[in-house]
């Protein structure tokens, strides 16, 4: 299905916790050896005579080999190393590679290997970095599905954070839970498609594209640490006219603006050293107009068919 549609295809694994076996992620030991240390992830209602060395062995890196082995994939999110010892993520690794070098592997492989890395479930890092990396959400706050989970991300927030990350450099991995019977809940679907309406007209600014010297411009801002932090306190954000996200490829610098200005005209202050000789807006043919002033760019914007997610400049060097 992923190839007839032009998916690339990729697995997650949990390569070092199991619910369902004993010998799982090393807490056992960890956990019992003189005196508990952390209750959490530890089976002791029904302990299996099996160490985690057996695990390994014998369930979890054969299953990892056939997965790498027999299904063409893109990519595995090996997740959940806990206390998985260095010789252990190495065998996987190198099983991994030599079945297909070609496929990428998430960091949480453990002890440092991988190919990607991630700030952490649904969290949003503070600064750009030039390593290979992605941030990870979800659609509200499940990474499965839960029926009572009522909480979306709207399209705006889902749009937020994808310029969060990849203003940042990052990719951006967005979590869907279908229901049991395999159906995308409804609100998911709409959501990804207004986003996907933004793309389809602004997609250049994304795909492809690297960090600028800034990420981001405009007096609003929000941390967020984590799922539990996002269920907690919810996603409290107003962004102005003023906030601007930038991105680079080539000759070309993206500025990404969320809200369309009241006034029509788009005032960016991190341009004024910034030597460009044309300025587009995707997904208009209209020649723009715009003025350097003391402290800013001027640009004039011409009316759009949709303003519901803002726009986006293409400046031109």
């Amino acid at each position: 299905a992923c190839e007839r549609g032009g998916i690339a295809f990729g697995v997650y694994y949990s390569h070092a916790l199991d619910w369902r076996d004993g010998g799982d992620s090393g807490m056992k030991d960890f956990c019992y050896d003189e005196t508990p240390k952390q209750a959490m992830f530890v089976n002791d209602f029904d302990p299996a005579a099996v160490t985690f060395s057996d695990y390994i062995t014998q369930k979890s890196l054969p299953q990892v080999k056939e997965l790498v082995s027999n299904y063409n994939l893109s990519e595995i999110w090996l997740d959940t190393p806990i206390y998985i010892p260095p010789e252990f993520s190495f065998r996987f690794y190198t099983t991994i590679y030599e079945a297909n070098p070609e496929i990428l592997v998430s960091q949480r492989i453990g002890n440092e290997f991988g190919d990607i890395g991630t700030p952490g479930d649904n969290v949003i890092p503070d600064e750009a970095s030039e390593n290979t990396w992605e941030g990870i959400a979800t659609t509200n706050n499940s990474w499965g599905f839960k029926s009572y989970d009522k909480d979306w991300k709207s399209p705006q927030e889902t749009l937020f954070w994808l310029l969060e990350n990849v203003s940042k450099g990052g990719n951006f991995l967005l979590n869907v839970g279908p229901d049991g019977t395999g159906i995308i809940p409804k609100q998911s679907v709409d959501n990804l498609l207004a986003v996907g309406r933004w793309l389809k007209v602004n997609g250049d600014a994304i795909y492809g594209t690297k960090p600028w010297v800034i990420t981001h411009e405009g007096p609003t801002g929000v941390s967020i640490k984590g799922t539990e932090h996002r269920s907690k306190h919810g996603f409290q954000l107003d962004v102005t006219s003023e906030d601007f996200w930038f991105t680079k490829k080539g000759s070309k610098l993206y500025v990404i603006g969320m809200v369309w200005p009241e006034s029509g005209t788009a005032t960016v202050r991190s341009l004024n050293e910034y030597a460009f000789t044309d300025i587009n807006l995707l997904g208009s043919e209209k020649k723009i107009r715009w003025r350097k002033e003391a402290e800013a760019i001027e640009i004039d914007l011409p009316e759009i068919e949709s303003k519901e997610l803002g726009y986006v400049l293409e400046l031109i060097r």
